[in-house]
């Protein structure tokens, strides 16, 4: 897995179909697979994950139950697919932290120069 930070704006067109969150900066994770955690408020705190399609910017939200008793994402490891990237968002004491993309290896040329975005 490979982890660096990227500017907001060069991948904006992918978070902004999964949140509306104004970030300078975004963590990218190039990997296989996507581990989900502090799926439900705990004291204020809490991350919430989208799935997006990068050739159509669908989205689809992870059902996470809303207490550690119904919270049946948490803790769990699922593979990433080509073409699908999972945009997490961080709120810590109610303050939105941080944006994380999680992308496959595949798809990260994609990610950075999507088709409307390439020049020749």
């Amino acid at each position: 897995m490979a982890t660096f930070k990227v500017p907001a704006k060069s991948i904006r067109w992918l978070t902004d179909q999964a949140f509306s969150t104004r970030k300078r900066e975004v963590t990218l994770e190039v990997s296989e697979t996507v581990s989900f955690y502090n799926t439900f408020w705990d004291g204020g705190s809490k991350n919430t994950y989208r799935a997006v399609k990068l050739e159509t910017g669908e989205t689809a939200s992870l059902v996470t139950g809303s207490s550690p008793w119904s919270a049946v994402a948490e803790g769990k490891t699922v593979s990433l697919e080509p073409g699908i990237a999972v945009v997490e968002e961080t709120v810590f004491c109610g303050k939105v932290m941080a944006l994380r993309v999680h992308v496959h290896p595949e798809n990260i040329t994609a990610l950075l120069n999507p088709p409307h975005r390439q020049t020749a």
